[in-house]
């Protein structure tokens, strides 16, 4: 009935509703070599990297950007989710890539280090869709404003605008 993520909707007719927007950065276990200097668009390519994809080959915005330089990065291995390959990163070589935000929440607990891209990406945006139909039913309404409020109560920020049709 409500899907949240990151993706677009199928179904041409979805209500969507932006809820996010986030960079994306890379982690590195701690000690790792892209940790010590500086960290370039061409260094960051030549590490072998741990991709997030669920579709097999699909181009990410980083590798648009690392395109777009005239670079490509070698993805040894590919996971459907950012949190594994976060884990991954944690204990081996590769570097994962992924939004600041769940970059920042597995850090401390996984020993990683966050790290700026030396280039630009297109943003993430994470949504929150439906279909129409769902739009006026009162408890529809009621879970995609309890989602809102919640989403801002863990942001510390202010209550977003309410989600409509």
């Amino acid at each position: 009935d409500l899907d949240i993520g990151h993706f677009r909707p199928r179904d041409p007719e979805a209500v969507q509703h932006e809820l996010l927007r986030q960079q994306q950065v890379a982690v590195v276990r701690r000690g790792h070599a892209l940790a010590h200097g500086r960290l370039t668009a061409a260094r960051y390519a030549a590490a072998q990297h741990v991709g997030v994809s669920r579709r097999v080959g699909a181009a990410s915005p980083v590798d648009d950007a690392l395109t777009a330089l005239g670079l490509a990065r070698d993805v040894a291995l590919s996971v459907p989710q950012a949190n594994v390959s976060a884990l991954i990163a944690a204990r081996s070589d590769l570097v994962a890539t992924l939004s600041e935000r769940v970059a920042e929440a597995m850090a401390a607990t996984l020993g990683l280090q966050v790290l700026k891209l030396a280039f630009a990406t297109a943003p993430e945006v994470m949504v929150m869709a439906w279909h129409p139909r769902q739009a006026a039913d009162p408890a529809h309404a009621c879970l995609r404003q309890s989602f809102l409020q919640l989403l801002a109560a863990s942001r510390h920020g202010p209550e977003p605008a309410q989600a409509g049709a």
